[in-house]
């Protein structure tokens, strides 16, 4: 068998010389040093040109509902027939506006919530988000800024120009209003009973979402 010669001067060497002897060729024989080129100025995602189409695809796909609107008087002749035919026993709206157009289509409503949640609660969003199909909701257009225990249906109404593409939009947004609470919330889908239908409550709403444009 054949062995490989080894120089007595490598016995003679340290791990702590051979450490040296790497620095100091290190230091003779200096390269130039490469740097990363990191984009800080290009947004993580791509811009969402088209925001109402994504959002409600994101809106549908989380669970919701979407009804769309024309104009206002579509708006109050959807909704009056969404309520007629879910035979809703309470409606709970702390919207002031939103409480003039039930009076206008003659809709019993109440304007605090007691101990027990309602059968529905019409509400407004401020604001929506097309990347995650989510709704933002301020204390600024209502007393109660969360909306979870409130009804088993959630009627929100919203318009068009209120879409913004990002979670970082939308705070931007926020940031010019005197609004400190805020809830955003996306709709999920609640679990199926043995027949496979979906079981809505109060912690897990159904969303219907009025979008007026």
């Amino acid at each position: 068998m054949a062995y490989k010669q080894i120089h007595a001067s490598t016995l003679a060497t340290s791990p702590k010389e051979t450490i040296r002897g790497y620095i100091r060729n290190a230091l003779i024989n200096k390269s130039k040093r490469s740097y990363l080129e990191v984009d800080v100025m290009t947004e993580l995602f791509a811009p969402d040109n088209d925001l109402l189409p994504s959002f409600v695809s994101k809106f549908r796909d989380a669970g919701g509902k979407f009804v769309p609107c024309k104009n206002q008087e579509q708006f109050q002749d959807y909704l009056s027939q969404l309520i007629n035919s879910r035979n809703y026993t309470s409606l709970f709206c702390p919207v002031p506006d939103l409480q003039e157009v039930l009076q206008q289509i003659h809709v019993d409503y109440q304007t605090v919530l007691y101990n027990e949640p309602t059968d529905a609660a019409l509400l407004y969003s401020d604001l929506l988000i097309a990347r995650n199909g989510s709704m933002v909701f301020m204390q600024e257009y209502q007393l109660y800024p969360f909306i979870w225990n409130m009804a088993t249906d959630l009627l929100v109404v919203s318009r068009v120009a209120h879409i913004r593409a990002t979670l970082k939009e939308t705070m931007q947004t926020k940031a010019g209003t005197n609004c400190n609470m805020y809830h955003i919330v996306t709709p999920s889908l609640p679990e199926k009973d043995k027949d496979g239908n979906l079981v809505y409550s109060p912690d897990n709403p159904c969303f219907f979402l009025f979008l007026v444009m």
